[in-house]
């Protein structure tokens, strides 16, 4: 049996329609993985694992608000007491990043050390395309909730059917 070329559209069409929607979702899942860590996170992380806590939040900080900062002295004290607890520094990954608007942006990442993990959430902010991003904002904590607002929320239940009981 012969196949005209109509044939030959039609079924690439229902097979792009039927692959498409899951090729798609691989390579952007893909694209979060590959997203660049921005450079001031990155000297943070580091200088973290190869000077400590003090080094990591004066590169995280520097030509920011927080530079100089009490809350910069206090976060580098509470992230040592983490990691007194918590034990070596093992490695890090970006979670996933939160665009607010071309000069915000939000990294959430995790620490991960021999006892457990800690919760990172950097904000991101920079004037203009040829500045380099700062730090305006850190949070970090053991509690997953703390950091990644959708971790706290409830269950979902499911949504109640909208179609009219059917008579017994």
């Amino acid at each position: 049996m012969q196949l005209s070329r109509r044939s030959y559209i039609v079924a690439a069409g229902l097979l792009l329609l039927v692959v498409g929607p899951h090729v798609l979702a691989g390579s952007q899942e893909h694209a979060e993985s590959s997203v660049p860590i921005p450079r001031i996170i990155a000297l943070g992380l580091t200088a973290y694992r190869a000077e400590g806590a003090d080094a990591a939040m004066k590169a995280w900080v520097k030509g920011g608000p927080l530079e100089g900062g009490k809350d910069a002295l206090d976060q580098a004290a509470a992230l040592r007491s983490i990691q007194e607890v918590y034990g070596v520094y093992r490695r890090h990954e970006l979670l996933r990043t939160q665009e607010i608007s071309p000069s915000v942006r939000i990294y959430f990442f995790t620490i991960e050390y021999e006892r457990g993990p800690l919760f990172l959430r950097f904000v991101l902010y920079h004037y203009n395309p040829t500045q380099e991003w700062i730090v305006t904002g850190l949070d970090f904590d053991t509690r997953p909730e703390r950091i990644l607002p959708e971790v706290a929320l409830p269950p979902q239940a499911p949504a109640a059917s909208t179609n009219p009981a059917s008579p017994s």
